[in-house]
């Protein structure tokens, strides 16, 4: 998620977060084209995933034609990079 926020365009974005009384979960990205992507899940094991985020995490999210989200890897480390505050 640092890469994204550090990014020096306004174009690129990484985002999830849950609806629906947290039984939801959507995932949304840009890059730098302006090329937007997004998927949803009700998924309880992904829709956890998305949860456990922090702002300096590492986010992939995959999904399949119709947008929904088929996979959510969320970590942090030092290989990771951390938002410039």
């Amino acid at each position: 998620m640092g890469t994204a926020r550090n990014s020096a365009d306004t174009q690129q974005l990484l985002v999830c977060y849950t609806v629906s009384a947290g039984t939801t979960a959507v995932c949304q990205a840009r890059n730098a084209a302006g090329v937007a992507v997004s998927c949803t899940t009700t998924n309880a094991t992904l829709v956890a995933q998305v949860r456990s985020l922090n702002s300096d995490s590492f986010l992939q999210a995959a999904y399949d034609s119709s947008g929904n989200c088929t996979d959510i890897v969320v970590g942090t480390g030092s290989t990771f990079e951390p938002k410039v505050l």
